[in-house]
């Protein structure tokens, strides 16, 4: 996987074509356990769908026969959305980055990115980008990274995040977010997550990380609850 850290952190339209697999052919269980393990905590919080007709377009490029996001969810490693005429229609996000899926479903892009400080470029840009995404055949890869004290990969916002000590209690936190063009005014929308403890990649990524976290304002720190974090990695060789 591409390491998807910068020297300088920014928040953009950073979606870059791409012409791979969409979502992993090869399904963990330990992988499907923990999004079953979230579903039975917080399934009214995870999942929500206004449209089955857009559901049935997932289920069928995903080969499930399915109206339910929530079907179609555990049968995928990746978090999976539908995105109809520039608005979420429907999501099943068992490991979502700090927010409650069930809150976005109706809104648009825009309006999802618009409590995500410094975040202008990326809503100015969001109707090309819809327009984009949900072009017939077009595909596209994003890259999200940020740091956790969270071990689990559902970053939830009932989930509260412990106050880290040391590098020890800090988790390096990917997202690889796909999306497929379906026609239409038609996008899906996949993400794989991972958490990876700090201290296993340290050595080799300490520098950019580093100087990406230094680089964030102080509305971004507090945003992503990096404050304490920035604090320990700056002491850590």
């Amino acid at each position: 996987m591409v390491f998807p850290v910068k020297p300088k952190y920014t928040i953009g339209p950073d979606i870059v074509k791409y012409d791979g697999e969409v979502f992993s052919p090869v399904i963990s269980e330990s992988y499907i356990r923990e999004k079953e393990k979230e579903l039975f905590r917080l399934e009214k919080y995870l999942c929500k769908q206004e449209d089955e007709s857009v559901v049935r377009i997932l289920g069928d490029y995903c080969g499930v026969n399915s109206f339910n996001i929530k079907d179609i969810g555990l049968r995928l490693e990746e978090d999976v959305a539908v995105m109809k005429d520039g608005k979420l229609s429907a999501i099943c996000f068992c490991f979502p980055s700090g927010f409650s899926p069930d809150e976005i479903v109706g809104k648009s892009f825009y309006q999802i990115h618009e409590p995500v400080p410094e975040s202008e470029r990326l809503r100015k840009s969001s109707d090309n980008i819809t327009t984009a995404m949900s072009r017939e055949g077009s595909k596209y890869r994003r890259y999200v990274w940020t740091l956790s004290s969270l071990s689990s990969l559902s970053q939830h916002p009932r989930y509260e995040r412990p106050i880290p000590e040391s590098i020890d209690d800090i988790y390096f936190r990917t997202e690889v977010q796909t999306t497929v063009g379906m026609g239409n005014n038609i996008s899906l929308f996949f993400v794989r997550v991972e958490m990876t403890p700090l201290n296993q990649i340290w050595v080799e990524h300490k520098e950019i990380i580093r100087e990406s976290i230094n680089s964030m304002s102080d509305s971004i720190l507090e945003y992503k609850g990096l404050k304490k974090i920035k604090e320990i990695i700056s002491n850590v060789d």
